[in-house]
């Protein structure tokens, strides 16, 4: 923990007007993007990101049963 409030303070000093709840959502933005990346370029990722927020989930929950709607609807009209 010491490290990474000597990295806020730092980031605070260099970039004033920016906040510390700032610094941190900008770190975890960070982190986010970068296992993005990584799990890119492994050709064999199966990961799925998941929002936490329940709201979120629920929203997921329908775009995927849409894609899979409209994917089968696809299919069907491919074979006639």
């Amino acid at each position: 923990m010491a490290g990474l409030k000597e990295s806020v303070q730092s980031f605070q000093n260099e970039v004033s007007e920016v906040g510390s709840r700032d610094v941190l959502t900008l770190m975890l933005l960070t982190q986010y993007f970068d296992a993005i990346k990584e799990i890119g370029v492994t050709g064999k990722a199966t990961t799925v990101f998941v929002p936490s927020n329940p709201g979120a989930v629920a929203d997921l929950a329908s775009q995927m049963r849409s894609g899979i709607l409209q994917a089968d609807a696809a299919n069907l009209q491919g074979r006639r």
